[in-house]
C-alpha cells in the first residue's frame, strides 16, 4: 500500500470550513480523505486535520467548528498591514520575529494563550495524538517552523491553538517555555512537507503568497514524482468564504460550498487516491 498523505492549509474560520466541506463531499462519494497515512495541518488545518485523525465525523467536526465564535472585528486594518509587510521582508524569519514582538506586546499572557488553546481545544483535549498527524506552528522567539507529532510529547489541543494563532488575531500559545503562533508563517499549506508520498491530496482555502516557493503549486511542482492533487476554491467557493477569513458567521456557507466543490473533484481524487488504498 503507497503512503498516502492529506494536507490541510490555513484559512482561519471560513477556510475550516470550506476544507472540512471539501472532504465531506468526497467523502459522500465514497473517498475517505481520513484514511491517510499522514495528516500534514497547518493553522486552520491543522484543527480539521486533529479531529479528523481522531476519527471524527465531518457532521462531528461541522458542529464543533460551526460554535467557534470569533470576533471578525479582530482583522484590523493595521494587522494586515503587518501580515504584507512580513510577506515581502528579505528576511523570513526576521519578519517573524517581528510579528512576534507585536503579538507578544502589550495585553498578551499566557493565560491568555492558555484559554485560547481552551477554546479552540473542543473535543480534542485529553485525546491522545493520532500517530501520523503532523501540526505545524512557528516559534515566537526564533521566527523558525515547529513540527509537533505523537513523539513531541505536546498536548493535541495546545498543539493544534498554537497553529491556529494568527499575528494580531489570536494570542500566541506557550508550550515547553516558549510561544508559538500560526504555522502559516512557514507556508499556507507546507506541502513540501509531504516529500516521499506516493499521492498526496492538498486542500488549500487560501494560497497566495509574495514568495513563490511558499505557494502549494510551486511545492506540488517541487515534489516530483509524487502524485499531487491541489484542491483550491472554485469561483462559488471563493465567494462563499469571503474576504474575511475571521467572519464565523460565513462559516456554514462556506462549508456547503466545500462540500458541492468536494463532490465535483470525487473523480479527479478518486482515481489516484483509491489505487494507492
Amino acid at each position: 500500500m503507497g503512503d498516502r498523505v492529506l494536507c490541510l492549509g490555513a484559512g482561519a474560520v471560513t477556510g475550516a470550513g470550506w476544507q472540512l466541506g471539501v472532504v465531506a463531499g468526497l467523502a459522500d462519494e465514497g473517498i475517505d480523505l481520513a484514511a491517510a497515512d499522514r495528516v500534514i495541518g497547518t493553522s486552520a488545518g491543522a484543527l480539521v486535520g486533529a479531529h479528523l485523525a481522531l476519527g471524527h465525523s465531518t457532521g462531528q467536526i461541522a458542529a464543533t467548528l460551526l460554535e467557534i465564535e470569533v470576533d471578525g472585528r479582530l482583522l484590523r486594518p493595521s494587522t494586515l498591514a503587518r501580515l504584507g509587510v512580513a510577506q515581502v521582508w528579505p528576511s523570513r524569519r526576521h519578519a517573524v520575529v517581528w510579528l512576534g514582538r507585536s503579538a507578544t506586546g502589550s495585553g498578551w499572557t499566557p493565560a491568555r494563550g492558555a484559554d485560547w488553546a481552551i477554546r479552540l481545544g473542543a473535543g480534542l483535549a485529553g485525546q491522545g495524538w493520532p500517530e501520523g498527524l503532523v501540526v505545524v506552528a512557528t516559534d515566537v522567539a526564533s521566527g523558525r517552523p515547529a513540527y509537533f507529532t505523537d513523539a513531541t510529547g505536546v498536548e493535541l489541543e495546545t498543539a493544534v491553538a498554537a497553529s491556529c494563532a494568527l499575528p494580531g488575531v489570536f494570542p500566541p500559545v506557550v508550550i515547553e517555555g516558549r510561544a508559538h503562533f500560526d504555522g502559516a508563517l512557514r507556508s499556507l499549506v507546507n506541502l513540501d512537507l509531504a516529500e516521499g508520498a506516493d499521492v498526496v491530496v492538498a486542500v488549500a482555502p487560501f494560497s497566495a503568497s509574495a514568495r513563490s516557493h511558499r505557494r502549494p503549486r510551486e511545492q506540488a511542482r517541487q515534489l516530483g514524482a509524487t502524485t499531487v492533487l491541489l484542491l483550491e476554491p472554485d469561483a462559488g467557493s471563493r465567494r462563499a468564504i469571503g474576504l474575511d477569513p475571521v467572519a464565523s458567521g460565513r462559516s456554514r456557507r462556506a462549508l456547503e460550498a466545500g462540500r458541492a466543490f468536494g463532490r465535483s473533484q470525487a473523480a479527479r481524487v478518486g482515481a489516484a487516491w483509491r489505487q494507492r488504498g
